[in-house]
């Protein structure tokens, strides 16, 4: 029985192979190093999405279409990073 709550995934319901699975995901990766980091982050994502930089508060701190986001001028702490749909936690040193 298929679940109606999770609502659209944009994957089909029944993949009809392995390499499909495979395939969605390694498009979604997103990569953030080094981290922890004290003053640049790389970001390695498939997606053309602006990166958004938040503090723990949830307040917005950076935004950036690049790959590379200097961290440099934040305090120390921890940071939130999103692209599109995934988010990844950030040390900053």
């Amino acid at each position: 029985m298929p679940n109606y709550d999770l609502g659209p995934t944009g994957q089909p319901c029944w993949p009809v192979s392995q390499s499909e699975i495979e395939e969605s995901a390694a498009a979604d990766e997103l990569l953030v190093y080094p981290n922890p980091t004290h003053s640049r982050l790389y970001v390695q994502t498939a997606s053309n999405k602006e990166r958004r930089l938040f503090n723990s508060r949830g307040q917005l701190v950076q935004r950036t279409k690049g790959n590379e986001v200097d961290v440099s001028a934040l305090p120390a702490g921890v940071y939130w990073l999103r692209v599109g749909n995934r988010v990844r936690k950030v040390v900053v040193e």
